[in-house]
This record gives structure tokens, C-alpha cells and sequence, in this order.
């Protein structure tokens, strides 16, 4: 028997409340499931998702950083899927937010430079509401790597 039992911690598992409360552990590239009644079942390779089949378990470790187990029932069987956090989200979000807030302020500052030519107070308020806008997306981006570590802590459905 092996030492290298992993028991996958509950912030990288999702468990339906239905399946009440439920330990994963990892063994020599097999999962198993210890029940609220203390019953141990072991995954079949076939109710695995492909991405967690014959995975180490320093792979594991790796893949729980990054993304979260979720188990279901099958029958009588369990089903295990690997799902990964935050991906379409945080750097790219930012980085849209920034392209979009410097886009809409550099016009507005050109927009409000031309119009200062004719009109000087209505040409002042356009050029510095365009100035803020630049500065808010340039704060976006400097934000997102913290928001998006936050993000990866968080489990999702």
C-alpha cells in the first residue's frame, strides 16, 4: 500500500449538497470516495474526466492550484470531472476594460481639444474627462493580476 495518499482539500472540490458530505483521496493515479458513512468506493477509470486519468500526484497538486474537482453520481458509481477557474476572466476582462476606457478617452480628448479650439470651456471639460478615462483603464490593468489571484481562490460551479 501506498504513503502518497492525497485527500483533495474542500476548497478544490465541489460536491453537490444532495451527495452530502464526501472525502476525495488520490492513490497511486486512482481516486476514491469516502461516503458520510465511512464506505470507501474507488472511481472507475471510465467515470473519470480524461484530464485527471493516470494523473500523478505531483500533476495533481499542480492542477488543484489552478482549478477544482467536481464529483456526481453515476448509478451507483461516482463520477469525477476536473474544471479549471478564472479562464476568460481577470487579465483578459482588464485588458478589454483597457483597451475600451483608453479608446473612448482618447477620443474624447481629441473630440475635446478640437471643440477647445472653438469653444474653450466646453473644449477644456471634453480633453480632462478624456484624460481620467485613459488614467482609469491604465488603473484596470495595473489592478488585474491582483484581482485575478483573488479569483483563483474562489471555487465555481
Amino acid at each position: 500500500m501506498s504513503t502518497n495518499v492525497i485527500i483533495i482539500p474542500d476548497e478544490s472540490l465541489f460536491v453537490p449538497s444532495r451527495l452530502g458530505k464526501l472525502i476525495i483521496t488520490h492513490d497511486d493515479q486512482k481516486f476514491s470516495v469516502i461516503d458520510s458513512k465511512g464506505l470507501k468506493s474507488d472511481i472507475q477509470r471510465a467515470d473519470l474526466d480524461k484530464d485527471l486519468r493516470d494523473v500523478s500526484s505531483e500533476t495533481l497538486k499542480k492542477m488543484t492550484d489552478v482549478g477544482y474537482l467536481s464529483i456526481n453520481e453515476r448509478g451507483t458509481d461516482y463520477a469525477l470531472k476536473y474544471n479549471v477557474r478564472g479562464l476568460g476572466g481577470g487579465f483578459i476582462t482588464a485588458n478589454i476594460a483597457y483597451v475600451g476606457t483608453v479608446t473612448v478617452g482618447e477620443i474624447i480628448h481629441v473630440t475635446g481639444c478640437v471643440v477647445e479650439t472653438v469653444l474653450k470651456p466646453i473644449g477644456g471639460v471634453f480633453s480632462s474627462v478624456g484624460n481620467e478615462l485613459k488614467k482609469v483603464g491604465t488603473a484596470t490593468v495595473q489592478a488585474a493580476p491582483i484581482v485575478y489571484d483573488k479569483l483563483l481562490s474562489l471555487p465555481t460551479a
